[in-house]
């Protein structure tokens, strides 16, 4: 749609780059997108890190590695705290180093290809954007049992590396 601008440089100018406003369509919803609780928005970036360190190594002891995907997908062990501050991560581009993947993740998640784990990540923002409250305290975030190690582990394992392939598209 042209506007009129009555023929000023200036104008004619502005008319270029006139933004349409962006429709919000829930398929598409991005990180950036992704609305966190207060508590988990307000954290300090230590407490955060300290809490991806400490998910990555339970991950690790409690050997979902080992695990078959319909066990996995059965069992409810990640509350809502934990996936969000693992989403707070994503958002925040935390650089998760994991030298041998291997030894956290087993074949359900190392086999995927770049696209099905972005895609995977993508259908956890909509889930949490759906179905946590943001205004929940954290001990009541921490009541909400609502995640597989299925989902955790495909947030850690995004957070290991493919976030820095984003960057490079």
């Amino acid at each position: 749609m042209r506007y009129k601008t009555g023929g000023s440089g200036m104008a004619n100018m502005l008319d270029r780059f006139r933004l349409k406003k962006r429709k919000f369509n829930p398929d598409l919803l991005d990180i950036e997108d992704l609305h966190l609780p207060i508590e988990i928005k307000e954290m300090d970036h230590e407490r955060i890190l300290r809490d991806l360190k400490s998910n990555l190594k339970n991950y690790k002891l409690l050997g979902y590695r080992f695990k078959h995907e319909s066990e996995l997908n059965s069992l409810q062990e990640y509350n809502s705290l934990e996936i969000g501050i693992l989403l707070r991560s994503v958002k925040d581009k935390i650089d998760l180093k994991v030298e041998k993947p291997k030894e956290y993740f087993g074949d359900v998640i190392l086999n995927h290809h770049y696209g099905t784990i972005q895609s995977l990540v993508q259908d956890i923002i909509k889930k949490y954007e759906r179905n946590v409250t943001k205004t929940l305290s954290e001990i009541q975030l921490k009541n909400e049992m609502l995640w597989t190690p299925i989902e955790a582990g495909q947030l850690l394992y995004y957070l290991s590396f493919y976030w820095k392939k984003d960057l490079e598209d």
